[in-house]
């Protein structure tokens, strides 16, 4: 019996290290954060930021979006990854927050997919958000939706105590893309820049971390403690 559940761990183990081979996604300083957001932190925090990648994907940059660092802020992040249940375990504030519940793997394998992504679409003068907004279709899937991440370029803040210019993932969630982008085209709000491969797609349907596909970068102590305890 001990043996078995010996056997079993080391199996997931080795699972979680293929995941966490060749992710393209930022520093360990970085990662290390996003992977232990669930850890409470003081309120001043919440508009930090995190680097996700050191470059914009060359999606953007081929349609004149400067190369700058791609970042998110905490706040935004531990909506990504948490429910709302855990948020009020976890004595965060849920007034008018929007928890996705991605859940940490989750979360590094949607921004991951920033790299080649599935189509990008570039909002027009013409509605809410102006030309400086971009939806990042990924190729993640969960059933019939696809991970969506809207990017803000040309954001100016504090990072590391320093001030940078930087692109924002202002979130990340799974949508329904074909209703919501026809939607979107028929009200003339956004075009259509960049067309990608379909051929790398991955469902995270009944996601665990044994059942994950593709290659991730880097696996830490930290993270195996916390998916023991999620």
């Amino acid at each position: 019996m001990i043996e078995d559940i010996k056997e079993d761990i080391i199996s997931i183990i080795d699972n979680i290290n293929n995941i966490y081979k060749n992710i393209c996604i930022t520093t360990p300083m970085d990662v290390n954060r996003i992977i232990n957001m669930t850890h409470n932190q003081s309120l001043n925090e919440k508009e930090q930021l995190i680097k996700i990648m050191d470059n914009t994907i060359s999606g953007l940059i081929n349609n004149g979006v400067n190369d700058l660092p791609i970042m998110e802020r905490i706040g935004h992040v531990r909506e990504n990854i948490l429910t709302e249940y855990e948020a009020k375990r976890l004595k965060y504030s849920i007034y008018k927050k929007h928890y996705h519940g991605l859940g940490k793997i989750c979360f590094l394998k949607i921004v991951d997919s920033l790299c080649e992504p599935n189509s990008i679409y570039q909002y027009n003068n013409n509605g809410k958000y102006n030309t400086n907004n971009f939806i990042v279709i990924t190729n993640v899937k969960r059933k019939d939706e696809n991970a969506i991440i809207p990017i803000e370029i040309n954001n100016k803040g504090q990072y590391n105590n320093k001030e940078v210019f930087y692109n924002r993932i202002k979130t990340v969630y799974f949508k329904n893309t074909t209703k919501y982008l026809k939607r979107l085209k028929n009200e003339g709000k956004i075009k259509e820049i960049f067309v990608g491969s379909n051929s790398q797609k991955t469902s995270l349907d009944d996601i665990n971390i044994t059942h994950i596909s593709g290659q991730v970068k880097q696996i830490s102590d930290e993270l195996l403690l916390l998916l023991t305890i999620i």
